[in-house]
């Protein structure tokens, strides 16, 4: 008799409970930038305690960023703006929808990561799966390039401070030689 109750009660809960779907988004994290010059080669160092502890930090922090606020605000902010969802299940926030929903996963021995989004429409499910593994890029393609940008500006200045010394001290070598 307790068997058929908890089989009937199970039953009816599995009925009436809300239905989710599942969307995965597959991204690669590499942190190395492919070389697309011929001739070109990269010595990489390996060892227990060198390359392969960075690229499992590297990796690892990927997975927080991925699920970090700056991440999911900014894929919230697109929803909403590019493709004009702004109800979601149970009256909760874009942001809290994809706290929620989203679970990073890697993928044994690749540089491949799973972006897995559970939601109560498919088709939105497979939307914000896309949407996050879309910001987390073009995020981490910001962040690369003001690095860059940076870089450049301080090697920059840098020019111009060895410039003016170069010009100051040819200056000064030309008024030795006309003493």
């Amino acid at each position: 008799i307790f068997a058929g109750i908890l089989m009937v009660t199970v039953l009816v809960s599995s009925l009436l409970s809300t239905k989710y779907y599942v969307a995965v988004a597959t991204i690669e994290i590499n942190p190395q930038a492919p070389v697309f010059m011929e001739g070109l080669t990269e010595v990489v160092p390996t060892g227990a305690h060198g390359f392969n502890d960075q690229l499992y930090h590297y990796k690892k922090t990927q997975h927080w960023v991925i699920e970090s606020r700056l991440v999911l605000t900014e894929a919230a902010r697109r929803l909403e703006e590019v493709h004009g969802i702004t109800e979601y299940h149970e009256g909760a926030s874009a942001f809290a929808t994809l706290n929620k929903g989203l679970s990073v996963s890697p993928l044994a021995e690749t540089h491949l990561v799973r972006l897995v989004v559970e939601y109560v429409e498919p088709e939105q499910a497979a939307l914000f799966a896309n949407v996050v593994a879309e910001t987390y890029m073009d995020v981490n393609m910001d962040r690369t390039l003001e690095a860059s940008r940076l870089a450049l500006k301080w090697l920059t200045e840098q020019q111009q401070l060895w410039r003016a010394k170069v010009f100051s001290s040819e200056k000064e070598v030309a008024t030795y030689q006309k003493k």
